[in-house]
Protein backbone atom coordinates (compact mmCIF):
# COMPACT_ATOMS: atom_id res chain seq x y z
CA UNK A 1 0.00 0.00 0.00
CA UNK A 2 1.53 3.33 -0.71
CA UNK A 3 0.94 6.53 1.24
CA UNK A 4 -1.69 7.87 -1.66
CA UNK A 5 -3.99 4.60 -1.43
CA UNK A 6 -6.72 5.36 1.08
CA UNK A 7 -7.61 3.39 3.98
CA UNK A 8 -10.67 1.64 3.88
CA UNK A 9 -12.70 0.79 6.87
CA UNK A 10 -16.00 -0.04 7.24
CA UNK A 11 -17.73 -3.28 6.91
CA UNK A 12 -16.54 -3.56 3.21
CA UNK A 13 -12.55 -3.55 4.92
CA UNK A 14 -10.73 -6.25 4.33
CA UNK A 15 -9.95 -8.39 7.37
CA UNK A 16 -7.13 -7.03 9.15
CA UNK A 17 -3.92 -8.81 9.56
CA UNK A 18 -2.91 -10.69 12.73
CA UNK A 19 0.57 -10.60 13.60
CA UNK A 20 2.80 -13.65 15.19
CA UNK A 21 0.79 -16.96 15.03
CA UNK A 22 -0.50 -16.95 18.38
CA UNK A 23 -3.44 -17.54 19.53
CA UNK A 24 -6.26 -15.05 20.29
CA UNK A 25 -7.80 -14.81 23.96
CA UNK A 26 -11.11 -16.36 22.90
CA UNK A 27 -9.38 -19.94 22.16
CA UNK A 28 -7.63 -19.34 25.37
CA UNK A 29 -11.29 -18.76 27.34
CA UNK A 30 -12.91 -21.51 25.04
CA UNK A 31 -9.93 -23.78 26.27
CA UNK A 32 -9.82 -23.29 30.05
CA UNK A 33 -13.94 -23.87 29.50
CA UNK A 34 -13.80 -26.96 28.29
CA UNK A 35 -11.43 -28.51 30.23
CA UNK A 36 -13.20 -26.86 33.38
CA UNK A 37 -16.42 -28.53 32.23
CA UNK A 38 -14.33 -32.10 31.46
CA UNK A 39 -12.47 -32.17 35.03
CA UNK A 40 -15.98 -31.28 36.54
CA UNK A 41 -17.92 -33.98 34.72
CA UNK A 42 -15.29 -36.44 35.02
CA UNK A 43 -15.10 -36.07 38.88
CA UNK A 44 -19.06 -36.21 39.11
CA UNK A 45 -19.07 -40.00 38.00
CA UNK A 46 -22.10 -41.32 40.57
CA UNK A 47 -25.20 -42.72 39.34
CA UNK A 48 -28.78 -39.89 39.64
CA UNK A 49 -32.37 -40.09 38.85
CA UNK A 50 -33.13 -37.97 35.77
CA UNK A 51 -37.13 -36.79 35.73
CA UNK A 52 -38.54 -36.40 32.83
CA UNK A 53 -42.41 -35.33 31.87
CA UNK A 54 -43.54 -38.36 31.58
CA UNK A 55 -40.81 -41.05 32.94
CA UNK A 56 -37.80 -41.02 34.84
CA UNK A 57 -34.51 -42.65 34.60
CA UNK A 58 -30.91 -44.01 36.19
CA UNK A 59 -27.82 -42.05 34.31
CA UNK A 60 -24.24 -41.40 35.78
CA UNK A 61 -24.19 -37.78 36.54
CA UNK A 62 -21.32 -37.27 33.93
CA UNK A 63 -23.79 -38.39 31.21
CA UNK A 64 -26.43 -35.85 32.57
CA UNK A 65 -23.32 -32.79 32.48
CA UNK A 66 -22.25 -34.12 29.10
CA UNK A 67 -25.99 -33.48 27.22
CA UNK A 68 -26.26 -30.44 28.89
CA UNK A 69 -23.41 -28.66 27.67
CA UNK A 70 -24.09 -29.95 24.14
CA UNK A 71 -27.84 -28.79 24.47
CA UNK A 72 -26.42 -25.23 25.78
CA UNK A 73 -23.69 -25.10 23.53
CA UNK A 74 -26.37 -25.96 20.07
CA UNK A 75 -29.11 -23.25 22.06
CA UNK A 76 -26.21 -20.69 21.80
CA UNK A 77 -25.13 -21.40 18.50
CA UNK A 78 -29.41 -21.07 17.40
CA UNK A 79 -30.04 -17.71 19.20
CA UNK A 80 -26.74 -16.46 18.21
CA UNK A 81 -27.43 -17.40 14.20
CA UNK A 82 -31.19 -15.98 14.48
CA UNK A 83 -29.76 -12.76 15.70
CA UNK A 84 -27.42 -12.50 13.19
CA UNK A 85 -29.88 -13.07 10.44
CA UNK A 86 -32.34 -10.51 12.20
CA UNK A 87 -29.55 -7.81 12.54
CA UNK A 88 -28.13 -8.35 8.36
CA UNK A 89 -31.83 -8.41 7.79
CA UNK A 90 -32.46 -5.12 9.51
CA UNK A 91 -29.44 -3.29 7.33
Amino acid sequence: MTSDDPVRTGPDAPPAKRSGGGLDSKSVAAGLVAMLIIVFAATNTQKVKVNFVVASTQASLIVVIAISVVLGVLLSATVARRKRRRTRARD
